[in-house]
């Protein structure tokens, strides 16, 4: 049996990314919005350790589940913000089968999985729609799901 971890990350609706204020500029300017429904939406995200099948399948991005975790999402490079970055997704796990894990960090580094601060991880088996909401800090280039 397969399960996927529909982090529904954006995925149910959008993922954005919002300046607290914003400093500069990059290739990605502030706001930000994917709501993982093109072709193209992952142009600039990088995969890590993700399994075939891992993706955008049905305008949503999903973890495919596998034997030898953690994926990882990344961000492309985000430009500065003096107050932060305001992260929001909406996510939701399988319904009751078993129990999807999932945890969000963010690196003022680069996007090495191991430079990453990560959050606590967030449990979901529910196969609800969940609200995720998150001020990063201002020095704050990068941004990362890990699916566990």
């Amino acid at each position: 049996m397969k399960k996927i971890l529909s982090i529904i990350l954006s995925i149910l609706m959008a993922f954005s990314l919002t300046p607290v204020t914003a400093l500069a500029d990059s290739s990605l300017t502030l706001p930000y919005s994917n709501d993982f429904s093109s072709e193209n939406a992952l142009d600039g995200w990088t995969l890590s350790n993700c399994v075939s099948g891992t993706g955008i399948k049905d305008e949503a991005f999903k973890f495919k589940w596998t034997t030898a975790p953690p994926q990882y999402l990344i961000s492309p490079e985000l430009p500065a913000a003096a107050g932060g970055i305001a992260l929001a997704f909406k996510y939701y796990g399988s319904s009751g089968m078993w129990t999807e894990e999932f945890s969000v960090g963010y690196s003022v580094t680069n996007n090495e999985t191991g430079s990453f601060t990560w959050d606590t991880s967030i449990a979901t088996s529910d196969g609800t729609a969940h609200d995720y909401f998150k001020i990063f800090p201002a020095a704050t280039k990068y941004v990362a799901i890990r699916h566990q």
